[in-house]
Order: structure tokens, then sequence, then C-alpha cells
């Protein structure tokens, strides 16, 4: 080990005496590493937001949404629709699918909110995580009460806390603003943020969000159901289909598309995949021109030191040892370029995720598997020049000019 630690420090005299070479020599390193970090940051963090979305959702829950081409606004959905789907056989709960973006002021100041708003059924389709307080039900909802629930972390932006039952904030949506009493805090989901600030996830009965933005009320663009029978859930939804069609007399015409939690699921997981597996592809052709550059400069500074190999010969230093000396120097110049990468990868992941109004989510498998592959690719490069340094004869290196 002491032999190791005495080959660790010879290999850092040398990086450090041509610093700008053993730079570059590690760039291909820190650009392969930083990038793989960097995606999988950025990746990690959306897959995790899409999976707290994903979650809001029960198993059996389905999607009906208008997407037709020729459609007009006589095809979208009403509150007679949602009344009819909800009083099929079969159906455990109904709502209209509605939302909008604003912003919130309370004590603390002003942040953006997004806003998700349905009827009485909303919670029973879109679980959600409740901390205290309650949800508003149908008799806030037939009331058209202005009450709201919002996440733990926009309750601390707002108020410095999240003990904020029964407060006041200011919700502005399409340019209207109006006094809404907090009555539930729910469990913030992953990473919603814009511009490094945090966008507070609150909800609302669309009956009381449509006063302030006409976006919001009917008729609809969207509603979801959920299944007594989950594994029923797609023919159910066809049923639910034919009723609308039948109401809005455009049977077809093919107004509406279908679509489950699986589906949704499976399409993320495809667009996902073919994403990483393009930048991996690009990072490993960056890491093996990283790595034939370590080969290459390792071999050049073979050359250098050739009498100083034949002088360690002479001084009765084994193959071996010249052979761990280098491979030793190799591993630590693709370590340090490892390093580099994965502090640039977390930098860069945590600003694009930012951007993308999210937080980006770190794997401490992945860096730790970042690290383990730079030292392999140091052995791996490091191996032939120095296996080259070990089989130079001693008389031959010592007449070397």
């Amino acid at each position: 080990m002491r032999q190791i630690y005495e080959y660790a420090k010879m290999a850092y005299r040398n990086i450090m005496g041509s610093k700008m070479r053993s730079f570059l020599t590690m760039l291909g390193i820190i650009i392969g590493i930083g990038a793989v970090i960097m995606v999988l940051c950025i990746g990690g963090g959306g897959q995790r937001m899409m999976d707290s979305e994903l979650g809001m959702l029960s198993s059996g829950s389905v999607y009906l949404s208008v997407t037709g081409e020729d459609t007009t606004v006589n095809d979208y959905f009403t509150d007679g629709d949602v009344e009819a789907v909800a009083r099929m056989e079969g159906v455990a709960g109904v709502t209209m699918a509605g939302g909008a973006s604003g912003s919130v002021r309370g004590p603390k100041g002003e942040i953006g909110a997004s806003l998700s708003a349905g009827n009485g059924s909303m919670f029973l389709v879109f679980p959600a995580t409740l901390q205290a307080g309650r949800f508003w039900d149908a008799s806030d909802y037939d009331a058209a009460r202005r009450v709201v629930t919002v996440d733990s972390a926009g309750a601390k932006a707002l108020f410095g806390t999240d003990d904020v039952l029964g407060m006041t904030v200011q919700l502005t949506v399409g340019g209207r603003t109006s006094d809404f009493t907090i009555i539930g805090i729910t469990e913030s989901q992953s990473g919603y943020s814009y511009n490094g600030k945090i966008t507070a996830q609150m909800t609302a009965p669309l009956s009381s969000l449509s006063t302030l933005s006409d976006d919001v009320g009917q008729p609809y663009f969207q509603i979801a159901l959920l299944a007594q029978d989950t594994a029923n859930s797609v023919p159910l939804a066809q049923q639910v289909l034919r009723l609308v069609e039948s109401r809005h007399g455009n049977a077809g015409r093919d107004c509406y598309g279908i679509m489950d939690v699986s589906q949704y699921t499976a399409q993320i997981s495809s667009v996902t995949g073919m994403f990483t597996g393009i930048i991996a592809a690009i990072a490993g052709i960056s890491l093996l021109v990283g790595g034939i550059g370590v080969m290459n400069i390792m071999l050049v500074s073979i050359t250098e030191r050739t009498r100083e190999i034949g002088t360690r010969k002479a001084l009765g230093a084994t193959n071996g040892s010249i052979r761990v000396q280098f491979i030793v120097e190799s591993v630590i110049i693709c370590l340090i370029g490892g390093v580099l990468g994965i502090l640039a990868g977390l930098g860069l992941g945590a600003a694009g995720a930012n951007l993308l109004g999210y937080a980006a989510a770190p794997s401490a498998g992945v860096i730790f598997i970042a690290v383990a592959f730079s030292m392999a690719i140091g052995v791996f490069f490091g191996y032939y020049p120095a296996n080259k340094a070990a089989r130079l004869d001693p008389i031959e290196a010592l007449r070397y000019e």
C-alpha cells in the first residue's frame, strides 16, 4: 500500500509539472463524464416530476380529450356531459380536468401559482397526500366557495411556515384577483420552480376559479374518470366516448381521444429511454477519444522519461513496479478528469433543470459508477503504455538522448 502511495505522489508531481498538457489530456474524460451526469440529472429530475404527476392519477384513471382536427366548441365537454357520465354504471368518479397558471400573494410576497381545478370528485380521480386540513368537496364546488389547497413548499414561500390553515391569499388568474381561504396543506411534489423560484401547487373548485378566468369554465377540453374496476377502465372509457358522441351528435367524426395512465407512462418511458441512449452513445464516443488521448500522452511521457526508467531499472526496479507506476499515473489523470466532469455535470444539470422549471435529481449511484468508470478507463488505456515502459531495456534506456 505504501508503494502505491509513493507511486501516486510521483504521478502527482508529473501531472503538476505539465499542467496544461495534463488538463488537455483530461478534457475528453471531463466532457464525457460531465455530459452523462448532466443529462442524467436533468432527465432524472424530469422523470421524478413526471412520476409525481402520474402519481396524482389513480390506477384505472382515464383521460378523454377533444382531439379531432375539425372540432368546434360545440364538441367540447359540458357540465351536462360530466353529470351524465357520473350516472353510468362502473364509473367511480368523473371530473373535468381544468387548470390555470397565475400568481398568488401572501405576507412574504408574490410567487407563481399552478392551479388544478375540478368538481367534487377531483380528489377521487386525482389523489393527493394531505398533510393538514381537508380537501374541498362537492358542497364547496356547488357553492362556488373560494377555498384552496396549497402544497407545503408553496405555503412556506408565501408565509414562512406551512401552518397556514384558515389564512387568506390573493389569487390572480386571467388578470382578475380575489381572496381565497386555505383549507388544506398537501405534500409538495418534487421540483416545481421557475427561474429558481418556488411555484405554489394549488387546487380550487372549478366553479370558483372560473369566476376569475373565462378560460377555465365550460366547455371543457378534457375530462378524467375513474373506473370502479381498474381492469375495465379502457372499455368503460369507450362506452363514455359513445355516450358523449350521442349527446353531441358527432359520432363518426373522431372528435375524441382516450389516454389511460399505462399508455401515458409507456410513451414517456420510451422517449426518455431513447433520449438517454443517444446521449450515452455521444458520451461513450467522448470517453473513447479521451481514453485514447490519455494513452497517447502516456506514450509521450514514457519517451520523455526513458532515462528515468532506465535509471530505476538499473537500481533494481522490477518490470512490475514500473508497470504499476505508469498505470497509477494514468488512473490518477482519469480520476481527476472524472471528478471535474462530475462537478461540471452537476452544475450544468442543476442550471438546465432550473431553466426547464424543475429541480435536478442527481444520483449517488451514478456518481459512484462515474468515478469507478474513470478509474477503469485509466487502467484500460494506461496498460499498453505502462507495459511498454516496463519492457524497456535498461542499457538502451540509459543511452537514450
